[in-house]
Parts: C-alpha cells; sequence; structure tokens
C-alpha cells in the first residue's frame, strides 16, 4: 500500500508513508495559507474483475484509511490487455492506434473501447 505499511496480522495500518505525509502536510498548509479545501482522491489500479476475499480485504482497508487520512477512494482501471499493450509505448487509450505507434496493427474492437 503506498499510502502506508500494514500490519500483516490485523491489516490495521501502523505508520504513514513518506507520501501520505506530504500530502497531509500540503492539505493543512493549503487551509492555513487561504482556507481552501483540497479534494484528495485516491484511485485504486488494477482492479480484478472477479470478487475475491483479497479484494474484499483490500477494498475493507482502503476505506479506514481513507477515514483516518481524509481521502476519497475511488475504483481505477480495471487488470487488461490493452493497458498492458498501450501504456509500455507511453500510450492511452485516447490516442490515435495506429500501426506506426503500435507496432501491431489494431482491429475494430480495440478502436471501439477508446
Amino acid at each position: 500500500m503506498v499510502l502506508g505499511v500494514l500490519d500483516p496480522t490485523s491489516f490495521e495500518i501502523t505508520m504513514l508513508s513518506h507520501y501520505a505525509e506530504v500530502v497531509r502536510e500540503a492539505r493543512r498548509q493549503r487551509r492555513l495559507l487561504d482556507g481552501g479545501l483540497t479534494d484528495w482522491v485516491a484511485v485504486r489500479s488494477r482492479l480484478s474483475v472477479l470478487s475475491s476475499r483479497n479484494k474484499q480485504l483490500a477494498e475493507t482497508r482502503v476505506e479506514a484509511v481513507a477515514k483516518q487520512l481524509g481521502f476519497r477512494p475511488i475504483d481505477g482501471l480495471t487488470e487488461r490487455v490493452i493497458y498492458r499493450e498501450f501504456f509500455p509505448r507511453g500510450l492511452t487509450a485516447l490516442d490515435e492506434i495506429d500501426e506506426t505507434a503500435t507496432g501491431w496493427r489494431a482491429n475494430t474492437r480495440l478502436r471501439a473501447t477508446r
């Protein structure tokens, strides 16, 4: 978990990560400067489409950490072949898919997902 260190038995956060501390301090400084609030959104990536005990446990822990740190957890990208193919080439689903960019010929199913 990027936000902290979890106890392997209880799955409770035992220590915040450097990243979480930096974000917490930046949000505090913003409030002191102009009273503004920063909407901190944490995106879970590489989600499995299948339900599992591990996935349920992770969701529960992320929600608990969100309450502790004050961020909004949202689901991110599921693990799909298209992401494994695009990201290493510096492409996103919004980029033009052509043989020059990808090194392979895209089919219509890939184009329809853009």
